[in-house]
């Protein structure tokens, strides 16, 4: 998928942009985000609590 014009900002390497792979993982209830920047090895978190719905 590609990334928004803001981007997605991350824990280790900031905000990245343009085509990022998502994955979604749940652990006590809360989602945890792993991003993956266009082909690149390394996954990069984002560990920001969601709003409450």
């Amino acid at each position: 998928m590609f990334t928004g014009a803001g981007g997605v900002r991350t824990d280790e390497a900031g905000v990245i942009t343009g085509e990022v792979s998502v994955r979604t993982m749940w652990k006590d209830g809360q989602a945890h985000i792993a991003v993956q920047y266009g082909g690149a090895p390394q996954v990069v978190h984002h560990d920001r609590k969601p709003p409450l719905l």
